[in-house]
């Protein structure tokens, strides 16, 4: 009986002297589509100088088969925020199958808590432009990490784009969060926190040393970290499932209740007509049938309720109405 066996081993680069490390950042180079690629140069230049952020890291480790390089990580720590947000996870095209990504993972995640470090969250992003790409879209990769533990928060969010020329690189995207428990949402305030720590402490500290002008591209971190905040404050709390398809994205600034607001307009007219349908029906009825004025009043009334009752079932603020409604049916038959 033949026995075939694979070894696999992860290797964290700390030198761009290190064996092989040239050899992942070929493969990572290869695999990632240009306008979403980090310069190879930037990330020698940080493997080299990260160490300034102290006790902050950045990681770059390559995934071994059988001692051929076969994948590429790279991921920062974020001590303050004890978060870590992955930036790339990247494997060979002979290599993708599920296994071999739980197998990357499993690793990374042994290698993560033998540092002792204190993690609250994990965090990534998947542009939505991967949704048109194959074999890798949006939808199965996002479908790949929520199986090892990642969840969509279900907010506007936009990767920023990699420095002040790449505007390409600006994209709608998931921003996708591994909490440390089997947590449904989080608060805005904390989805809005770990946001400004990619921001600000990755993607500013990432690029300030290659840029003439730093203001610039902190003016366009600004910008749409103020735009991503303005939409996250509407909402009280940030349900951690769903996908966001690349239809329903915003393109420049995110504004989720806007289509909320419109469509409360509408159901608030719909009803308005339903109401008035009701009063002339009732009148119609009292004129057909010659019906006293409290017998219709009556009708219209049970009818108003009924309406009230099915939409507290139906609607968040229903319920409130519904109250109202009752206290005034009350206090007219208290008058009487």
């Amino acid at each position: 009986m033949s026995h075939i066996r694979a070894t696999y081993e992860l290797h964290r680069y700390c030198r761009a002297t290190d064996p092989d490390f040239l050899a992942a950042l070929r493969l990572y180079s290869r695999l990632i589509p240009g306008p979403l690629r980090t310069s190879s140069n930037e990330i020698t230049y940080w493997l080299e100088h990260y160490q300034k952020f102290n006790p902050d890291e950045l990681c770059i480790c390559g995934l071994y088969c059988n001692d051929t390089i076969i994948g590429y990580a790279e991921f920062a720590y974020l001590h303050q925020d004890r978060v870590i947000t992955f930036d790339y996870l990247v494997l060979h095209e002979q290599h993708r199958s599920h296994g071999e990504y739980f197998m990357f993972v499993k690793l990374l995640q042994q290698w993560i808590d033998e540092q002792n470090w204190e993690i609250d969250y994990w965090v990534t992003e998947v542009p939505l432009v991967f949704e048109d790409s194959k074999p890798t879209t949006a939808t199965s990769l996002v479908a790949l990490l929520h199986q090892i533990g990642f969840a969509v928060a279900n907010a506007p969010y936009f990767q920023p784009q990699l420095g002040v020329n790449n505007a390409q690189s600006d994209l709608a995207s998931h921003f996708l969060i591994r909490p440390p428990s089997d947590l449904i949402f989080i608060s805005s305030q904390a989805y809005l926190k770990l946001v400004e720590a990619v921001y600000f402490k990755y993607y500013w500290r990432w690029y300030e040393p290659f840029i003439d002008n730093p203001d610039d591209y902190k003016r366009l971190l600004k910008k749409r970290f103020s735009e991503i905040k303005s939409a996250a404050q509407q909402l009280k709390q940030i349900d951690l499932n769903g996908i966001i398809k690349s239809s329903d994205a915003p393109t420049s600034s995110p504004s989720p209740t806007r289509s909320k607001r419109k469509q409360n307009h509408i159901n608030a007219l719909c009803a308005a007509a339903v109401v008035l349908l009701v009063c002339f029906f009732l009148l119609l009825f009292q004129k057909l049938f010659e019906r006293d004025v409290n017998t219709v009043l009556s009708l219209l009334g049970a009818s108003i309720l009924v309406a009230c009752i099915t939409f507290a079932l139906f609607y968040t603020r229903g319920k409130w109405v519904l109250t109202q409604v009752l206290e005034f049916f009350i206090s007219w038959s208290k008058r009487k």
